[in-house]
């Protein structure tokens, strides 16, 4: 027997259904969500297969491109032009500080002196004047305010689908397969679960296209079982976390056997690119990058210094003048090429380079940051100099006491403080003999008599800064 339900057709009219009916409007109005579905996800497909094209295009064409000068400066002259072009139209802030420029006659990084240094500041204090009129499709991203607060950053899909063809050309120059790799990516905290704009937990794996296809999986330090389990191709991380994990499998004797390690987001010190290496037994490699841009430079397998994008970026190092210094310690400014969203001509990232003019031996015509020395505000003034982080590390690398010492514990931090110096470090007490060289070390790079303290932990969370969860090894904390 037929059951009849009403369905309400307009005011004060009923219309009666079978249940059998009904079954089938439902059915009709179920298949029709599933097809509405489907059709999403295909669309989504199809839009990043568009995008793995374009990026992997861009990648090949980012191959071509550092084995010739003559390619290489006239693919970065003429993106210099549109950038400063369209940003003199469509940004406020550049409206006032280009008005004056004449763009056609900006032609190398020489003649970037034209145009003023931006400091972050600056941003921080009106972000909304450098969008662009014409805001194109972006990706909303935080910097991790290690130096201080936070600075919102507006990345285009340019930007991305150029960040995504560095990543090819990196991969192929170190014979990595594009077709499929295994990714670890190590941190000491959980942080690297969250998303830059909300609190919303993300999946720990996902499969990746646009850089090459591959299996991408986050891990803590503490999980060295699940990434021996995991077999990655490709470890990385950031220097501290690393370092950290190698101890952590050397404990465990767990022995995991990458084919490359990439340590990013801090500077990597000679010490502990010693242990990674020794314990993966794999050579490390390093990369520049700003929350800012992405991937500034890239190390190759040569391992002398790094190679800047310059086909994505025009990196200048400057001295007190703002002039571009070559094979000496300067300022490190970056002006992006695609990045249409919110551009940033000259941005100084608070970093010390070195730009080197030699060649590298891999054949890349792509110029090179000889080396980072770390960050101009943890720099240590003394009374006739000024020590950068690279330096006071590389002269403790080279003295007994504190070579062992750096060597022996799973991580270290050299606090300087007004008539002092705090060594925070985590692992086994320090001896007296090694205490008595390394403060004997500190004495002499600083050319004055100071007392050194020593703080151990049984944690390295203890030393770390816990809203960017990054390691600095020196830390001025005088006035």
């Amino acid at each position: 027997m037929s059951h009849r339900v009403p369905m309400i057709l307009g005011r004060g009219h009923k219309l009666y259904m079978s249940a059998s009916r009904q079954e089938v409007v439902h059915g009709r109005e179920h298949f029709g969500r599933r097809l509405s579905a489907l059709h999403s996800v295909l669309r989504k497909v199809a839009s990043g297969l568009v995008r793995c094209i374009i990026a992997y295009a861009a990648g090949f064409q980012a191959i071509r491109n550092q084995y010739s000068a003559e390619r290489l400066s006239k693919c970065q002259i003429v993106r210099l032009s549109r950038m400063l072009l369209y940003c003199r139209e469509n940004i406020s802030y550049y409206r006032v500080s280009l008005k004056d420029i004449r763009i056609k006659q900006i032609r190398s990084p020489e003649d970037m002196v034209r145009i003023p240094v931006l400091p972050k500041e600056t941003i921080m204090r009106t972000p909304f004047r450098f969008l662009s009129y014409r805001m194109p499709a972006c990706t909303v991203y935080y910097t991790s305010g290690t130096t201080g607060r936070p600075m919102i950053c507006f990345r285009s899909q340019a930007s991305k689908t150029f960040e995504d063809a560095v990543a090819i050309r990196r991969k192929w120059n170190e014979g990595i397969p594009l077709h499929w790799s295994r990714v670890a990516k190590i941190s000491i905290g959980n942080h690297h679960l969250k998303s830059p704009m909300s609190d919303v937990v993300l999946h720990k794996r996902h499969i990746g296209l646009r850089q090459g296809v591959s299996c991408v999986q986050a891990f803590v330090v503490s999980e060295a079982e699940a990434v021996f389990d995991f077999r990655p191709t490709i470890l990385c991380g950031t220097p501290s976390a690393l370092r950290y994990f190698a101890f952590e499998c050397r404990k465990r004797s767990i022995k995991i056997r990458p084919t490359l390690v990439w340590t990013h987001s801090e500077m990597l010190d000679s010490i502990s690119k010693e242990i990674i290496a020794e314990e993966f037994e794999v050579p490390v490699h390093e990369d520049y990058g700003l929350f800012e841009f992405g991937v500034v430079a890239s190390s190759c397998r040569f391992g002398y210094g790094m190679h800047i994008n310059a086909d994505n970026f025009l990196v200048e190092v400057i001295d007190a003048s703002g002039k571009q210094t070559y094979e000496r310690p300067g300022r490190i400014v970056v002006t992006a090429l695609h990045n249409f969203a919110m551009p940033l001509i000259r941005y100084e990232t608070g970093d010390i380079g070195v730009l080197s003019l030699e060649e590298c031996e891999c054949g890349s015509v792509l110029p090179r940051l000889k080396q980072i020395q770390g960050r101009a505000a943890m720099s240590i003034k003394t009374k006739t100099t000024t020590i950068t982080p690279s330096v006071l590390l590389e002269h403790f690398a080279l003295t007994e006491g504190p070579r062992l010492f750096m060597s022996l514990v799973e991580q270290f931090q050299f606090v300087f403080q007004e008539g002092k110096v705090i060594v925070r470090y985590v692992g086994k007490k320090v001896g007296v003999t090694e205490a008595e060289q390394i403060m004997q070390a500190v004495q002499d790079l600083l050319e004055t008599k100071i007392q050194v303290y020593f703080e151990r932990f049984d944690s390295v969370d203890a030393i770390l800064n816990q809203s960017s969860y990054k390691h600095s090894q020196v830390l001025d904390q005088t006035s």
